[in-house]
């Protein structure tokens, strides 16, 4: 009996009975659908997470700040409060420990640094729109040095020195009707000189649009010159024991150290002359971390599902085996060797993983679409391009392969039960 041979009345044996054939069927397509659903949602946030990221480049730049923990984060624009203690570029440095000219030598000399260049901190107060709202906002100029993508929705990059870009959920709480409404017009930024009290306005020509970004929340990019010019009216009047002291420290890396394994050896050299030394990847590494836990979770609530019913396929294959002996001992007759009697009871299994995987993926791609529908209609609408959950072909075959494979385990007992009998036994079997 060829291959093909044993495929088709594989086949046709599976349906004698349909509807036990059709229980088992479903019950391995519970498990099947739930791990199809978990890695699709695993496969769409992490998506989600890499292209965002892909704003911010490869690993040929570190950020290095002195040991501390100063972290703050916001969520959309914020608006301003003059009443509202800040930790701003001056305040910093009276509260936290930071980079000297000392330190930043230091980290000249760590192996695989290529260059270092002190990133220089200015705090604006607030924006303020056409509607004369003030939100609070972050300033900075993103250079090709700092391995930062500018991803702009409408417009064109910043080029004078009043030129600003602002981000896309920024538009309307400023008071403008959309993107294309807020090219061309003009917004206020607000500095304070914290050492002297001295204030200051600027009128910045919005000239273009950012797509919004989790991780650059609020940025809004200025030139360098602009930069400049403010941090030297902030830095005014500053005493002596501050000047020349940074936050952080923008480090090139050699190309031949950009490797994963040669980053961890920069990392813990930083750690010993007591930096802290950080990818951009390393700063959202703890966001995918959580995704990861919550759908392996789920993944293994359907592995238990589906280590459930591979039970129910060798209850069936057993049953079909006990139904059959006069069959088999007659097969046996006819010189069928006990490798293919194997085979034949075998592929019934893997038949039932095939049909149940296919329609648990099926199913899930289907349940997918409507949660995605939904959540780009809900509490997904701000997040453009992010869909909950994602299938991709690799990952079905992999779930359709090892669906089949647990079938092929549950079903080996019962096939090689069905290979060893005694066609002469088999044959006088009631």
């Amino acid at each position: 009996m060829r291959s093909i041979d044993i495929i088709k009345t594989a086949s046709g044996n599976l349906w004698r009975n349909k509807g036990r054939t059709f229980l088992t069927i479903i019950a391995v397509f519970i498990g099947s659908f739930t791990i199809a659903l978990a890695s699709a949602v695993n496969i769409g946030v992490n998506d989600y997470i890499d292209r965002q990221l892909s704003v911010f480049g490869d690993q040929s730049v570190m950020y290095f700040t002195a040991k501390q923990e100063n972290a703050q984060t916001t969520k959309g624009p914020k608006k301003y409060d003059k009443n509202t203690e800040k930790l701003g570029n001056n305040k910093y440095t009276y509260t936290y420990k930071s980079l000297t000219n000392e330190d930043i030598k230091k980290i000249e000399g760590i192996e695989g640094v290529d260059s270092v260049r002190a990133t220089k901190e200015v705090q604006a107060e607030y924006i303020e729109g056409v509607n004369k709202d003030q939100y609070e906002t972050k300033v900075e100029n993103l250079n090709k040095d700092s391995g930062i993508k500018k991803d702009f929705k409408l417009g064109e990059d910043v080029k004078d020195k009043n030129d600003i870009a602002i981000p896309q959920d920024y538009v309307s709480v400023l008071g403008f009707k959309n993107d294309q409404d807020a090219i061309g017009k003009t917004v206020k930024l607000h500095f304070i000189n914290k050492h002297n009290n001295q204030e200051k306005d600027y009128e910045m020509k919005i000239v273009a649009i950012l797509n919004k970004n989790l991780l650059q929340d609020g940025l809004t990019l200025i030139t360098g010159d602009f930069k400049n010019e403010v941090y030297n009216f902030q830095t005014k009047d500053q005493p002596k024991n501050l000047k020349n002291k940074y936050m952080s420290a923008s480090v090139s890396i050699k190309k031949d150290y950009r490797a994963e394994e040669k980053i961890k050896s920069i990392k813990e050299q930083a750690d010993k002359l007591g930096y802290k030394a950080l990818t951009i990847k390393d700063q959202i590494e703890s966001i995918k971390n959580v995704v990861n836990a919550i759908t392996g979770a789920l993944i293994v609530f359907g592995a238990i599902a589906l280590l459930a019913a591979s039970f129910g396929i060798i209850n069936t294959l057993y049953m079909s085996v006990r139904e059959r002996t006069k069959e088999i001992g007659l097969m046996k007759a006819m010189g069928l060797s006990n490798r293919k009697i194997f085979s034949l009871f075998s592929i019934e299994a893997i038949l039932i993983g095939f049909w149940s995987s296919v329609i648990g993926i099926l199913i899930a791609m289907g349940v997918g679409n409507l949660i995605n529908g939904f959540a780009n209609n809900t509490f997904l609408k701000e997040l453009d391009g992010f869909n909950l959950t994602k299938f991709t072909l690799l990952s079905n075959v992999i779930i359709m392969a090892i669906v089949m494979f647990i079938s092929f385990l549950a079903g080996a007992l019962p096939s090689r039960k069905a290979s060893k009998k005694d066609p002469i036994e088999a044959l006088r079997y009631e």
